[in-house]
């Protein structure tokens, strides 16, 4: 995603990628505190957020020093990689949706519920024994 705001010293438009997770009707984006660019927007009125080629236009909040907000940046970046989006959870409910449409009709919920707890476990052996999708140990 990225943010397009006005430099409150030089009055320039700015655009940069940000890491982003979206929460309801909410955007929240996340940068390093070592990164100053976000000092622009503690004033700003407006802000232009362009993601997956939609141009939002908002007025930014800024919360600085709320380490359980960006604990993600405690993490190596291979692994905010990863955590940055949705992509697992995505592919989970594409994959519920795709073996739900096979079997179209269910007798009762507790069916429904059988099919869908199959699939979850059958995910989750494959995360346990398959192909690691972060690998927590020090480098």
């Amino acid at each position: 995603m990225l943010i397009e705001f006005k430099g409150r010293k030089s009055g320039r438009m700015f655009t940069t990628p940000v890491s982003y997770h979206i929460e309801g009707d909410r955007v929240h984006c996340f940068t390093s505190q070592e990164f100053g660019w976000w000092r622009n927007l503690v004033d700003a009125k407006k802000v232009v957020l362009t993601l997956k080629g939609d141009r939002i236009v908002g007025a930014p909040t800024v919360w600085v020093d709320e380490p359980e907000k960006i604990t993600v940046f405690d993490l190596p970046e291979h692994h905010r990689r990863r955590l940055r989006t949705t992509n697992v959870l995505e592919r989970l409910n594409r994959e519920i949706k795709r073996r739900t449409a096979v079997a179209t009709l269910f007798p009762n919920e507790a069916s429904l519920l059988r099919l869908v707890t199959a699939l979850v476990a059958e995910v989750s052996d494959e995360w346990e024994i398959g192909r690691a999708y972060l690998i927590m140990e020090s480098e």
